[in-house]
């Protein structure tokens, strides 16, 4: 899964493939959740036709993270909230990105 996940050219593709492991009893772990992540970053937008107003990196990856603690049973790592950090810094989004240092303190790497 990890590997289908990996190359995906959009991200709404990384979720689809989520909800067929789902359907096929097999629930997402931390590696691929963490795949997912990655490939929110790497995918230009969320579907083909290139950006949406409105869209977001960084929110796609919040929903991401709150379905792997809420449904999942899955905690975020410092690998996750590093790569949530990579998007709020990409997105220029800097309020996030302190939002994100003060609320995941010890986590997020500042170098």
């Amino acid at each position: 899964w990890n590997d289908k996940i990996s190359k995906v050219p959009f991200w709404n593709d990384a979720g689809e493939l989520m909800v067929e492991m789902n359907q096929a009893n097999c629930p997402p772990d931390l590696s691929t959740y963490k795949e997912v992540l990655k490939t929110i970053l790497r995918c230009p937008s969320k579907y083909d036709g290139g950006l949406i107003e409105g869209e977001s990196k960084f929110c796609a990856m919040m929903d991401a993270l709150e379905e792997m603690e809420h449904r999942g049973k899955t905690k975020a790592d410092a690998d996750c909230w590093n790569s949530v950090m990579e998007a709020a810094i990409e997105e220029k989004d800097f309020r996030a990105g302190r939002a994100l240092v003060a609320c995941v303190p010890n986590t997020i790497n500042q170098a």
